[in-house]
């Protein structure tokens, strides 16, 4: 299954939770994980796993998954990833929305893997230059957090094609420190960014598609 088609079924699968919780669609070949003991219990095939409402800890057994290529953990209250998670080497997506965390997961530098990162609704007041350091990642997710400036220091992200910075607080765009070669969607609704400011990023970055 293509990596796009992957992420558009989870999130059907994630806004479904709530509603649907009992119903299992037997037809549908590829099968979610929705407990860590599950998944431990089929670890060979287990190959996305989605948690909510697990509290602040994440057990250190999920490094045994390591076939598991999505991880999703949302609505809980952690600010940690195990040391655990580096084993995780076919993980593509990270899925990390409504939690607590106020910077970046280091482990994710060793995912060699990470295509995907959503760091959404959670307590960020900078943006994670952490994000740099993963080599692969093309779609980052830092929406609803309480980032001021974008970014604070120089920013190389090497591969990200989609990077998602709404709701946030930034009033200040420094376009001349950040580095994003293949960038192509910058989104930055529900920002106070000044009317000038949005004038000085369409000029920088002609080939980027603004989203205000």
């Amino acid at each position: 299954m293509k990596l796009t088609n992957r992420i558009l079924l989870i999130i059907v699968l994630l806004c479904g939770i709530a509603c649907e919780e009992d119903v299992i669609d037997t037809t549908n070949p590829y099968r979610p994980y929705y407990s860590l003991e599950e998944a431990l219990r089929d670890s060979l095939a287990a190959t996305d796993l989605i948690l909510e409402n697990i509290g602040d800890t994440l057990s250190p057994e999920v490094g045994r998954l390591r076939n598991l290529r999505g991880l999703f953990i949302r609505r809980s209250n952690i600010r940690y990833l195990p040391e655990e998670i580096k084993y995780l080497q076919s993980l593509t997506i990270l899925v990390l929305s409504n939690n607590r965390f106020a910077s970046a997961p280091y482990q994710i530098r060793q995912l060699d893997r990470l295509v995907s990162l959503w760091i959404d609704h959670n307590e960020f007041t900078k943006f994670p230059s952490e994000v740099a350091q993963s080599s692969r990642l093309s779609e980052i997710n830092v929406k609803s957090n309480h980032i001021t400036i974008f970014p604070e220091n120089h920013l190389n992200l090497r591969q990200v094609e989609f990077l998602n910075l709404d709701s946030n607080r930034i009033s200040v765009i420094n376009v001349d420190s950040l580095e994003a070669p293949h960038l192509r969607i910058l989104s930055l609704r529900g920002n106070p960014i000044p009317a000038n400011m949005k004038e000085q990023l369409r000029q920088r970055l002609p080939g980027v598609e603004l989203r205000f």
